[in-house]
């Protein structure tokens, strides 16, 4: 049963490529860095199927919550809440920058190939998710931010 979500998954992905580089057409300078992408995708996918055949089933996408902190307090907020709790248990609110690269890099290695980074708010830790990026180019970071702390520094 789990494969078959992970199959799904992984078609989803090859079908989000394939669409995001026939938008691409229509701006010529971006069609090298989206050909890129899909070669890149298309090798992940093979590691996936490789790691799936030995027995380990690697998901496309991975969700890292970088921190619990945020600069703003919304009612309601899970991550608020989490937050509250794991200090009281006396956890952290986040990795360190050093297992957090780890972990993505791990995964990447085997394969995963898309990162949604959530908090709290990823960008309280903008050197480290800049970081992330730059250090693991074959993986695709997406961000989920209330974008309040996005300006021309962080772009």
């Amino acid at each position: 049963m789990q494969d078959i979500y992970i199959e799904r998954m992984d078609a989803a992905v090859g079908r989000l490529v394939r669409r995001a580089f026939f938008i691409a057409v229509g701006w010529p300078r971006s069609v090298p860095a989206f050909a890129r992408l899909a070669l890149v995708q298309a090798g992940a996918a093979k590691k996936r199927a490789d790691n799936r055949s030995r027995g380990i089933p690697v998901p496309a996408f991975m969700i890292v919550s970088v921190t619990r902190r945020c600069n703003l307090k919304c009612a309601g907020c899970y991550s608020h809440a989490t937050a509250e709790r794991e200090r009281a248990e006396g956890r952290p609110d986040e990795m360190d920058s050093v297992r957090l690269a780890r972990v993505v890099s791990e995964g990447s290695a085997l394969g995963v190939s898309f990162v949604l980074l959530a908090g709290g708010e990823p960008l309280v830790r903008v050197d480290d998710v800049c970081a992330l990026a730059r250090g693991n180019p074959r993986v695709v970071f997406a961000v989920f931010t209330n974008g309040t702390l996005l300006d021309d520094a962080a772009a």
